[in-house]
C-alpha cells in the first residue's frame, strides 16, 4: 500500500518466505526507493537472511526476530531473504 504525502511516496509491505533455504525476491515488481527500512517479524522463530539472489545463511545479512535494516537508494525487486524456517517473514516500509 502507497500513500503520498506532500511529494512523497511512503510505502508499506510485507513478506513471507514460502521455501525455506531458497532466496526469494521481496517484491515480484519494481519499486525504487531513497529509504526502505526491512524488519524480520517478532513472531519469527529462526533468523531471516537479506541479500542478493544468492542470500543464504552464509551469505547476506542476519536479522534476529524483530531486528530490522535501513538501506538506502534501491530496488525492492533487487532484494532477497531467506530463511531456514518456512513462514518466516518480514515487513517494510520505504519512502521514495
Amino acid at each position: 500500500m502507497a500513500y503520498d504525502t506532500t511529494g512523497y511516496k511512503v510505502g508499506t509491505g510485507s513478506k513471507a518466505i514460502t521455501a525455506a533455504g531458497t532466496a526469494e525476491r521481496i517484491s515480484s515488481t519494481h519499486i525504487n526507493f531513497k529509504s526502505c527500512t526491512l524488519q524480520a517479524k517478532f513472531a519469527n522463530t529462526d533468523n531471516l537472511y537479506i541479500g542478493g539472489p544468492d542470500v543464504a545463511s552464509t551469505e547476506g545479512i542476519t536479522l534476529i526476530p524483530g531486528a530490522s535494516i535501513t538501506i538506502s537508494n534501491s530496488d525492492l525487486y533487487y532484494i532477497y531473504a531467506d530463511s531456514a524456517v518456512n513462514g518466516e517473514g518480514l515487513i517494510f516500509t520505504y519512502f521514495n
